[in-house]
Parts: C-alpha cells; sequence; structure tokens
C-alpha cells in the first residue's frame, strides 16, 4: 500500500507563530498554509515553500463605498412579532422593536414598500395598502381600525449595516473596530466595483496560490 505523508492537509498559520505553524506543518505533512479570517500571513510563512491559500471576504470591509452608495447595502426581510388590537382604535407596530438596530435600518420608500405585507394573522388576511401607513420618524406601522383582538404582523424591508460574522466577533471578542457593511454584489454598480477590487487584489498578492 502507498504510503502518504505529505499532502491534502491545510495548515492554518498567523504571523507572530511563525516557528509553531511551520513546525506543525512540516510535521502534519502540510501541503498548504492558509490564512483566516482576521489573520494575516508573514513573509517567513510564505516563503517557506508552501501553497498559500487565501481568506477573503470580498462583500465587506468596504464601508466608504456603501456609504457612498447605500442602495447597494445587503437588504433583507424581516417580520414583526404577533401584535394584538386591543381594541377597535388604531394599533401602531414599532418595526425593530425585537430587532437590533445596530445591525439593521428599515428601508423604506415606494419600492421598497411594495414589498412590504401586514396581515391579520387571526385569519390569515393580507391587508391592502390602503389599510395601513408608515411613519417613518416613528420607525412603526399604524393600522387606523383593525379588529378587535385579532393578532396583526408586519413584513418590511431592511439594509443589514453590519456583516454578521463581524457582528459575532466584535460581540465575542471584543472587538473595537468599525462595523463592516456588507454589500450586494448582484447589483451592477457593485458588482463592477468588487470585481475590479478583486482584480487589483489578486495582482496585489502574487503569492496566493487559491
Amino acid at each position: 500500500m502507498k504510503s502518504v505523508t505529505k499532502g491534502g492537509f491545510t495548515m492554518p498559520g498567523e504571523a507572530g507563530y511563525e516557528d509553531l505553524t511551520l513546525q506543525l506543518a512540516e510535521r502534519w505533512g502540510a501541503d498548504v498554509i492558509r490564512d483566516s479570517d482576521g489573520t494575516k500571513l508573514s513573509p517567513e510563512i510564505l516563503a517557506a515553500g508552501y501553497e498559500i491559500y487565501s481568506t477573503i471576504c470580498i462583500i465587506r470591509e468596504h464601508n466608504e463605498w456603501a456609504q457612498a452608495h447605500p442602495e447597494a447595502r445587503q437588504q433583507t426581510f424581516l417580520v414583526t412579532p404577533p401584535t394584538v388590537a386591543a381594541s377597535a382604535a388604531p394599533l401602531t407596530i414599532d418595526l425593530m422593536v425585537s430587532f437590533f438596530a445596530d445591525q439593521f435600518e428599515i428601508h423604506y420608500g415606494p419600492a421598497a414598500h411594495s414589498c412590504w405585507q401586514v396581515w391579520d394573522r387571526t385569519t390569515g388576511q393580507l391587508l391592502t395598502a390602503a389599510d395601513w401607513s408608515f411613519d417613518p420618524a416613528r420607525g412603526a406601522v399604524m393600522i387606523p381600525a383593525p379588529e378587535p383582538f385579532h393578532s396583526y404582523t408586519v413584513s418590511f424591508l431592511a439594509y443589514r449595516i453590519w456583516e454578521e460574522i463581524n457582528m459575532y466577533n466584535h460581540v465575542t471578542n471584543h472587538w473595537q473596530s468599525e462595523h463592516l457593511i456588507p454589500i450586494d454584489p448582484r447589483l451592477p454598480v457593485a458588482r463592477d466595483y468588487l470585481y475590479n477590487y478583486l482584480k487589483d487584489w489578486c495582482e496585489a498578492h502574487p503569492e496566493t496560490d487559491v
């Protein structure tokens, strides 16, 4: 049977741990060394003769561009918890009451509103656009004539203003750096920007194999 002592193993590395990284790569028969989210490989590791895999998340770390093109930020649909109308008086539903304001921003306007839905969950009926309104100042939907004791929800569009992995690292690892905004590569303006960014990145990192 053929004995394999090297290959098929990727070793994570990090600047500041050169000796340990290279010792383990030799001991475990690694053929590749890669960086990780938030880590960098030092020149010593890059020149050690291993293939180099680079980790890059191209939809974040572009805050200046994202702030100049807010329409290119990623979006998501959110739904409010059910709110019960205690009477026939106008019902107000705070859209962000159950969501983290540092992570999401309500996307409102004619184009966005065409995708919003307000439901009477008691009857399963979708309310018409004439049956509700949105107050941007309050971040709330108003239903002027709800059915007493019926339960209502609002499904609405929101921009993602804090990329979730970056948010996890801030919360878990106590990062203090700027919150990263994710951008949506489906949009032509974002796709063109990211294509040029990735092309420039590859040219600036010739040591990267994958």
